[in-house]
């Protein structure tokens, strides 16, 4: 009987393959390894950090050390904290007047809000939001019509006990937190068009086209229109920064934080809260308009929320200028009118979608599958028929094996 020596066969791309599958892809790795270093490079440039300021009057010598004109050594600020402390009281006053900045503090008929004996602190919602309609005094309504001035609102948040009058023997600098927002807000009017009906021959609304040309005369001219509400938010944050340390987003920008120059020391943020405030809203301020009523309400917030909704109000603002506002005021719109578990279920019903496109991509391109072999995939029957002597005629196919009636006997796995 010959003998036969059975030869190792070599191993087929396939196979190769499949041992580099178990392995560590370290060309992925490679790639994913320079697209962060670029991202790096290009979003965030290597800057120096912005040094403080030095304080007003400060002189520097030549060994490098700053004093004051009289000679006192000032040592730079090392750490920035919050000027109030966790739990303190509060106390708030809101003025309304026709200027941007405010001084008359002793003229009691431009306050409109006081509230003392409030709490600082995110934890105790009941001893911090407030809320109160009030209706302002009806004479600056002429000059609002007129397009002649305008209406501010002047917050003031204060340590308890402290007045906001500096000339008083207990003010105290650090003590008082302000900010102020306008209550009018300007629209351009819309270009009015003449629309016929060619069934009956009528125009909508009475407006022909000699009328539509006598309105939009004035389409640059801006219309007052009057908010109504005015949602002020104190941020309750006791975080401890070093000048070094300090977010961007911190530094500079509508959610900026106002450090004191020669303590370090930063005042209590106020934000006016305007991304829930939709321009249906708006009123406009003409001849019959009789009054000026404004809700007003207060809360403090955490300085994750404060960023949050700083950082949406301004993409919401540019994407305005870029699709026009009626498409965000829309976005808005379906955002408050929309049950929020209703847009959980959604959010989380995409992400879930996403991922499953995701996993289906990858496990499509990469990493390849190995082809099958001859018998994977046969149970032990079929596996028994495919043994045999190696002069035999290979199988058809991708692991199945031969027609024939032996084949047709068993079942495949």
């Amino acid at each position: 009987m010959a003998e036969t020596n059975a030869v190792a066969p070599a191993p087929q791309g396939g196979d190769v393959q499949q041992q580099e599958q178990g392995g560590v892809p370290w060309g992925m790795i490679g790639r994913c390894m320079i697209i962060w270093f670029i991202m790096q490079q290009v979003v965030k440039p290597n800057a120096k950090p912005q040094q403080p300021a030095p304080p007003e009057g400060a002189i520097t010598r030549a060994d490098g050390v700053m004093t004051t004109k009289d000679g006192v050594v000032i040592v730079p600020p090392t750490m920035h904290r919050n000027a109030f402390r966790k739990d303190e009281l509060i106390d708030l006053k809101v003025y309304v007047s026709d200027a941007g900045y405010f001084d008359a503090f002793d003229k009691k008929e431009l306050l409109i809000w006081s509230e003392t004996g409030l709490l600082y602190s995110t934890e105790h919602p009941d001893m911090t939001s407030r809320a109160r309609n009030v209706t302002l005094d009806p004479r600056y309504l002429p000059q609002l019509r007129a397009n002649t001035t305008g209406l501010w609102a002047h917050v003031f948040v204060t340590q308890a006990g402290v007045p906001l009058d500096p000339s008083a023997k207990r003010y105290r600098r650090l003590g008082v937190a302000e900010a102020h927002a306008p209550l009018v807000q300007y629209v351009r009017k819309k270009a009015v068009k003449a629309t016929k009906n060619l069934l009956s021959g009528d125009f909508k609304d009475g407006v022909d086209q000699a009328a539509a040309e006598e309105l939009n005369l004035n389409l640059t001219e801006p219309l007052p229109h009057w908010k109504g509400v005015l949602t002020l938010n104190v941020v309750a944050d006791f975080s401890v920064y070093s000048p070094r340390s300090l977010p961007p987003q911190l530094r500079a920008g509508p959610a900026s934080l106002t450090i004191d120059r020669e303590t370090g020391a930063y005042l209590p943020p106020i934000f006016v809260n305007e991304f829930w405030r939709s321009r249906e809203r708006l009123v406009h301020i003409n001849e019959t308009t009789e009054a000026l009523p404004l809700e007003l309400d207060f809360s403090c917030i955490s300085l994750m929320k404060w960023q949050l909704t700083a950082q949406m109000q301004q993409s919401m603002e540019a994407q305005s200028q870029m699709h026009g506002e009626a498409s965000m005021e829309e976005v808005k719109r379906m955002l408050a009118d929309t049950n929020p578990w209703l847009l959980g279920l959604t959010a989380f019903v995409s992400a879930r979608a996403g991922w499953s496109e995701v996993r289906s991509w990858r496990g499509h391109s990469w990493p390849p599958r190995a082809p099958q072999t001859a018998s994977e995939g046969l149970g032990r029957p079929s596996a028994l028929v495919r043994s045999g002597p190696a002069s035999e005629t290979p199988p058809r196919g991708r692991g199945l094996p031969a027609r024939g009636p032996a084949s047709r006997r068993f079942r495949r796995v």
